[in-house]
């Protein structure tokens, strides 16, 4: 320690002997409420010397604050923090002090202590003991004056004015056991007194008094001496005063406090933290504001049963936390009572509680709580409660939450809603009283009886609790009205009996066992049940039962006492899934589930296969409507003695799925079997389904008349034998997508439609036997069939072939693929048309006509040519029918305007050979009507665009675009315009040269290489040479070779910019040479 620091406190001890003969160390913790007062002191007369920091700390804020000395008075002035400090706790003892007090000791007349006051309205207490009960003592004074000339208490002598003090306080020692109280009187420059009888006297007043007060006095019988304790608090302001306490005559052990708030009746907000708290007998505390107690200890210190002993109004928080709340006595009791709107009481020892409700006031038990909005009791000990009254009472009380609580007395309820009660032990009476709505009691244990009042409790669910006591009834409920429910459940399964008037029991019910059926009530591993034993009547029954963990994949049976009733009325399957079955049951006895490996045969409920199923002739017949077959992926194997059969037959009900089977046929030696038939039925889903029929006349699915809108998808059918057919189609707004349809047998289509309206689409269908079409239309109208995939060996992708009625309005759509006889067969009547298009992202061709047979397997790319700004067909004779009127319509133009359409280069929009209808700018869409079909494009003869690409690239790759200034494209068109004027005026050799310059003069805009020029010229040179040659064969030699040519340097491969362009325009330039060189071989 610095030598000077320890030097100066020697000095200051020695100051203070020389002062006083008796000089004492007062330290300590005081703990008022939240507040925390830490100081070392050193006690001297007329003054407090703090030798450390003074910090006072509101531990509800954890705010600290530091007090300076006053250097004026050398005393710690407190008041301009008034507001800081203005929660006090109450000493409500008068025998034994309270956890914060301490002992001033002082052993000669005349030591005084000074407290400087300047507040507004605080009150001073203080609390002495005399050892003297013969000796009358002044024990505090009020003065308006600094302390000199006060040594000792007198009229005028600490007023240098002469007026002297306000009042001074004196003690009369027992046994008068009382207290005068006297006041300066400016009139008489006398004392006069005020006797006090009481123990309070309020009110005091004189006309010669300076401020009136108040004053509160007790006293009691110590071990050594009287103990008194006084508070005073004045009517107006403490201003500029100093409460002097003196030790006269044999006082001695005083204790002051300042600010504390003392009036019984108006306490605010009280915050106890690790204090004991001591309550005098019959005082009853109100608390207007909010309580709070924390590791504390409350004490009713009573001579008799107290009275509402403890109050707390309304609109305020109550929260206990690790408290104990007891009397002194274990048979006394007291009341604790509020109607605060939050609660929250956690951790709490409460015992020797109860008093009738005509003791309280307002009425009520311990731990009595009236209009609570929310709150929590958890985890208490309600003990020692009386014995005819109740340990917890809740009134009017609201989403509550009581858990894990011990009451060894009475509970009651009162008008509680939406309140959670878990968890607790009640070892007394539950009393349900008044209305009680939404409760709900889980895993808790009554010793005692639940009691259900009439009409005192609706919509109360009572789950897994132990009534385990021995009362003549462990739940007795005279509830006729209103309905609750009653719950036990664990891993195994549940019982509920629900929403019942009487839940009345009179033998003990527990907590049903996982493992074995013990007990009177259990619910184990697919076994629930009654003990024989011990029955209980009343809960015999209907109620809902439900078995958790079951491993079938099928719905099981139910079994009642091991007899079947799940087909009777006296119990009913409602729901079975992921391993839980519920059911509805009427009476109370023993149940368990069984199942039953699925067989063939009439099934009316839903099936979920566990196994592979034979049968001779038909395995399933449908027997109801909203059912579903799910084989889970195993095997139908029906028709096993080659008879005429079926996997799964449905001749009347909807709403049926059958999903994820296979099946096959067992025999390969009968004819007339199918996979799936279904007629007469409607919203039926057919579905990932794996079919294999064998045999004539066989089907893998039928979906036959007098029903709509079902859906076949996802399935694989294979049919082997002739005339047999993959899927038929028979009746109307049905859905076939997705599937795979393979036959192999003469007349064995893969789809065969004889209905309206349907979707036949993205199937993908293989035939291979003769006049087997892919998809065969009968006789029906409106079906969309598109986008199809068909491949055949000796038919046609699809063919329209009526039987006696009309084929009409059938739309075929991007269908594709590869037949020996071409893609479509038409044999409809030519007033009775079909449609058949192509499209793509370019354009689309759109044939609507009595007859769209060809014998020419059709597909964009290779012998259907949607290009940017080109609309083609391969020139071939195998589809004659198709070269006549058609629609066709251009996507993605860029023309400002309507442009020119040009067939074979040659423009035909002004003539009759074609006829533009429509075109929009906004969207680049130009549709026409064409009369014969050839090859078509559109072309701007102004300088915006050029003619093969209506102002975009002719190339398919994008990335190979070159981009041409208004001056090379300007150009560009009156070199073409040239060359097509030279092509009708000049022979195929000239025509070729012009080509060959044109092409030169071009080559630094297209940005191309030498040597792709040299290689282009070569190519373009050989194909002059090698029709120069072939001058002399037939016509038909001569479009083949065109036809080549064309494939060649445009379709197949496509060359940049303008080189592209020209190649075209040669070939249309030979194809015209060649036309006029034979006029008599022209077609």
């Amino acid at each position: 320690m610095n030598k000077k620091v320890l030097i100066s406190l020697i000095l200051i001890l020695a100051i203070a002997m020389l002062s006083s003969s008796v000089y004492a160390i007062c330290g300590g913790n005081y703990t008022s409420g939240g507040w925390t007062i830490n100081s070392t002191m050193l006690c001297q007369d007329e003054t407090i010397i703090v030798t450390g920091p003074l910090l006072v700390q509101d531990d509800t804020v954890t705010e600290v604050i530091t007090f300076t000395e006053d250097d004026a008075t050398a005393h710690y002035n407190l008041s301009n923090n008034e507001s800081e400090i203005t929660l006090a706790t109450p000493d409500l003892n008068a025998g034994t002090p309270s956890s914060y007090t301490d002992n001033w000791l002082s052993g000669v007349p005349g030591q005084t202590f000074v407290i400087s006051m300047n507040e507004s309205s605080h009150a001073i207490s203080a609390m002495v003991t005399n050892s003297n009960n013969a000796s009358f003592a002044y024990f505090i004074w009020v003065d308006d004056s600094d302390t000199s000339g006060c040594d000792s208490p007198g009229p005028g002598k600490c007023n240098s004015d002469g007026v002297g003090s306000d009042f001074l306080i004196g003690i009369v020692p027992p046994p008068t056991n009382g207290m005068v109280i006297q006041y300066w009187n400016n009139s008489a420059s006398a004392w006069g007194n005020v006797t006090v009888s009481g123990e309070i006297v309020t009110n005091v007043y004189d006309p010669d008094l300076q401020q009136n007060f108040s004053v509160y006095f007790n006293t009691s019988q110590g071990p050594t001496g009287t103990q008194i304790e006084v508070v005073v608090n004045t009517t107006g302001p403490w201003i500029d005063k100093k409460v002097l306490v003196t030790d006269y005559d044999d006082l001695e052990q005083i204790t002051t406090f300042r600010n504390r708030s003392l009036a019984v009746a108006a306490l605010g907000s009280l915050t106890l933290n690790n204090v004991d708290l001591q309550i005098a007998d019959m005082l009853n505390i109100a608390v207007l504001g909010s309580f709070y107690a924390y590791d504390s200890n409350i004490t009713f210190n009573l001579t008799g049963n107290g009275t509402s002993n403890f109050s707390i109004n309304a609109n305020t928080n109550v929260f206990l936390n690790n408290t104990k709340v007891l009397s002194n006595d274990s048979g006394l009791y007291y009341g604790f009572g509020s109607n605060a709107a939050n609660i929250n009481i956690s951790n709490c020892q409460i015992s020797n509680s109860g008093v009738t409700d005509s003791d309280l006031i307002p009425p009520s038990h311990e731990n009595f709580f009236d209009s609570i909005s929310s709150g929590t009791i958890f985890n208490n000990n309600y003990s020692s409660c009386h014995p005819s009254l109740t340990c917890l009472r809740l009134e009017t009380v609201s989403d509550i939450n009581v858990s894990n609580n011990e009451f060894f007395g009475t509970t009651q309820l009162g008008a509680v809603t939406n309140g959670y009660f878990e968890n607790n032990i009640y070892s007394s009476n539950l009393q349900v009283n008044i209305i009680q709505t939404n409760l709900n009691f889980t895993n808790n244990t009554f010793l005692g009886s639940l009691q259900i009042a009439q009409g005192g409790a609706s919509g109360m669910y009572l789950i897994n609790n132990n009534f385990s006591g021995t009362p003549t009834s462990p739940i007795d409920d005279q509830n006729n009205t209103a309905t609750n429910t009653l719950v036990y459940s664990n891993a195994n399964g549940k019982i509920m009996w629900e929403d019942k008037s009487n839940l009345t029991i009179d033998q003990t019910l527990t907590s049903p066992t996982v493992s074995t059926p013990e007990g009177p009530l259990y619910i184990a591993n697919n076994l629930i049940g009654f003990n024989a034993t011990t029955p209980l009547n009343q809960l015999n029954t209907s109620a809902n039962i439900s078995f958790y963990g079951l491993n079938y994949s099928l719905q099981p049976q139910l079994f009642k006492d091991g007899v079947r009733c799940d087909n009777e009325t006296t119990c009913n399957i409602t729901s079975y899934s992921g391993g839980t079955l519920t059911a509805d049951i009427i009476g109370f006895s023993n149940y368990t589930t069984v199942t039953t490996d699925v067989s063939c045969g009439t099934i009316t409920t839903s099936q979920t296969m566990n196994l592979n199923v034979n049968a001779t002739q038909t395995c399933f017949n449908i027997g109801a409507d909203d059912l579903v077959l799910d084989c889970a992926g195993f095997t139908i194997n029906y028709s096993t003695n080659g008879l005429i059969g079926f996997a799964v037959n449905n001749t009347a009900y909807n709403n049926l799925t059958v999903k994820n089977c296979i099946i096959i046929k067992g025999n390969s030696s009968g004819d007339e079997t199918e996979g799936i038939h279904i007629e007469n039925t409607s919203n039926s889903i057919i579905q990932n389904n794996t079919v294999t029929t064998t045999g004539a006349d066989s089907v893998g699915i039928n979906i036959g008349e007098l029903g709509s809108n079902n859906l076949v998808e996802n399935n694989t059918v294979t049919t082997i034998g002739v005339d047999s057919f993959g899927i038929i189609v028979d009746s109307t707004d049905n859905n076939v997508s997705n599937n795979t349809v393979t036959t192999s047998g003469t007349d064995s289509y893969g789809i065969y439609l004889n209905g309206d309206r349907n979707i036949v689409n993205v199937n993908t269908i293989n035939t291979t036997g003769t006049d087997a079409n892919g998809i065969e239309v009968e006789d029906c109208a409106d079906n969309l069939i598109f986008d199809n995939v068909i491949t055949g060996l000796s038919s046609y992708l699809i063919g329209l072939e009526p039987k006696g009625g009309g084929i009409m309005n059938n739309v075929l759509t991007n269908n594709t693929g590869s037949s020996g006889l071409g893609s479509l067969l038409d044999g409809s009547d030519a007033d009775n048309n079909n449609t058949l298009i192509f499209s793509n992202e370019f354009g689309a061709i759109n044939w609507t006509l009595g007859n769209l047979t060809t014998g020419l397997n059709l597909s964009v790319g290779s012998t259907v040519f949607l290009e940017n700004n080109i609309i083609g067909m391969l020139d071939d004779n195998a589809m004659p029918e198709l070269n006549g009127t058609s629609t066709i319509t251009f996507y993605g133009l860029t023309h400002a305007s309507t442009p020119e359409l040009h067939r074979n280069g040659v423009r035909c929009d002004d003539g009759n050979t074609c006829n533009i209808t429509s075109y929009s700018s906004g969207t680049g869409t130009l549709i026409a009507n064409v009369s014969s079909f050839s090859n078509y494009t559109t072309y701007m003869p102004s300088s915006s665009s050029n003619p093969t690409t209506g102002g975009g690239s002719p190339n398919r790759d994008s990335d190979d675009t070159t981009t041409e200034t208004e001056e090379e494209t300007a150009t560009d068109e009156e070199s073409l315009q040239d060359i097509l004027k030279k092509w009708e005026e000049q022979e195929k050799k000239a025509a070729a040269d012009a080509l060959v310059e044109g092409y030169s003069s071009n080559t630094e805009a297209e940005d191309e290489t030498e040597e792709e020029f040299e290689q282009d010229e070569e190519s373009i040179s050989s194909l002059i040479s090698e029709d120069e040659q072939l001058k002399s064969e037939e016509a038909t030699e001569e479009k083949n070779i065109v036809g080549k040519a064309f494939n060649k340097l445009f379709v197949g491969k496509g060359k940049k910019g303008v080189v592209g362009l020209i190649a075209m325009l040669f070939v249309l330039g030979t194809l015209l040479y060649l036309i006029r060189k034979n006029p008599k071989n022209n077609s």
